[in-house]
């Protein structure tokens, strides 16, 4: 007997789903594999975006949480756009944006950079 559930059909033995199961593991395992050889073969090699990355690695941990937090209550109230949609621009938005803050404000400017801190704070408490 199958059971058929969001379109997809469920076989009752135990047979039929250990069989299921095992191949369903191993193409995981491929997949992950695969990705792994492929970015170790593309993404092995460092740019100038990495190291700039990299050595502003601290002060986008500093500001990125402020950031992401503000554009998650922004973007609460838009009901249209897909989850995923609004993860991907989220995600993009505060990694550049925690980049250049934490260039221009932290690393060249220190007191501007209490004041960008102390800004963003208030804009997270009036917004909640």
């Amino acid at each position: 007997m199958d059971i058929i559930y969001k379109g997809y059909t469920y076989s009752t033995q135990w047979d039929q789903r250990l069989q299921y199961d095992v191949i369903r593991v191993l193409m995981a395992v491929s997949f992950l594999g695969a990705l792994l050889s492929l970015s170790f073969k593309f993404l092995n090699k460092t740019s100038k975006f990495q190291t700039f990355l990299s050595q502003n690695s601290y002060h986008i941990y500093l500001v990125h949480y402020p950031i992401l937090v503000l554009l998650q209550f922004l973007f609460v109230r838009f009901n249209i756009i897909d989850s995923l949609v609004k993860f991907t621009v989220i995600v993009i938005v505060s990694v550049f944006s925690s980049a250049i803050i934490g260039e221009f404000l932290i690393r060249r400017k220190v007191s501007i950079y209490y004041a960008g801190l102390t800004a963003l704070f208030v804009i997270l408490i009036f917004t909640i």
